[in-house]
């Protein structure tokens, strides 16, 4: 089974507020009925995590699950997901824009680093990653999988923490714009704040930023997208 995330900004010309509520009420049912889909899940950056830190870069995202590419592509392509992309463009109340495009986007598969059980109430975040120029595929998802990813699972208070692993076959797509995602769940947004402000969370963050043989980074932090929220489900 595979994962696509698309990462959103509502577009600066609607009331936030507006833009969310058509985003659940309307959009995500639009493409609920996509042949293939299997899950679908809308996170909305919460008001409060604006002015925190780490900083949400973006309004929320948006993850679906489908069987494998295949499936995915003939899903997006069909009249359900067709008449949800209209509606990002052009489908708000007087033809609005709900989206800014090109979205960051990319095809995973899932690692569990920390199996635990999870609730919509949760705090999430999410952090969508590049790899650095000079760091090949290899290196970049090995060391992100079994350096990087136990040392994110001491954060004080997770509850659950999933690495998304963008696949070979997705880079045929010209869209794919990272090399995967981290979901992190907390019980709210306080053990989120206390977990981020933590030793471990040092520690985390210096290998992101040279833990790479040399002293490289792993991530390019430039290409970042930082979404902190809770889940909605579109399709449970």
């Amino acid at each position: 089974m595979i994962k696509a995330i698309y990462v959103v900004t509502t577009h600066p010309a609607l009331p936030i507020e507006e833009a969310r509520q058509h985003w659940f009420e309307v959009h995500g049912r639009l493409g609920a009925s996509s042949p293939g889909l299997i899950r679908y899940i809308q996170h909305h950056t919460l008001f409060a995590a604006y002015n925190g830190t780490p900083r949400p870069t973006h309004d929320g995202a948006s993850i679906v699950w489908f069987e494998d590419i295949g499936a995915l592509l003939r899903g997006e392509a069909s009249p359900p997901w067709q008449a949800m992309a209209r509606d990002g463009r052009q489908g708000v109340y007087g033809g609005r824009q709900l989206f800014l495009y090109p979205m960051p986007f990319t095809i995973a598969e899932e690692s569990v680093i920390v199996e635990g059980q999870t609730s919509p109430l949760m705090v999430k975040g999410i952090w969508l990653a590049a790899k650095p120029d000079d760091v090949s595929f290899d290196e970049f998802h090995d060391h992100w999988l079994n350096v990087h990813g136990p040392l994110g699972a001491r954060l004080p208070g997770i509850r659950r923490y999933v690495q998304n692993h963008t696949v070979k076959d997705a880079y045929q797509q010209p869209r794919v714009t990272h090399d995967g995602w981290s979901e992190a769940w907390f019980d709210d947004l306080d053990a989120f704040k206390r977990a981020v402000s933590s030793p471990e969370w040092a520690a985390l963050a210096a290998d992101g930023r040279s833990g790479l043989p040399g002293g490289r980074p792993l991530f390019d932090y430039a290409k970042m997208c930082i979404v902190v929220g809770r889940e909605r489900q579109i399709v449970p």
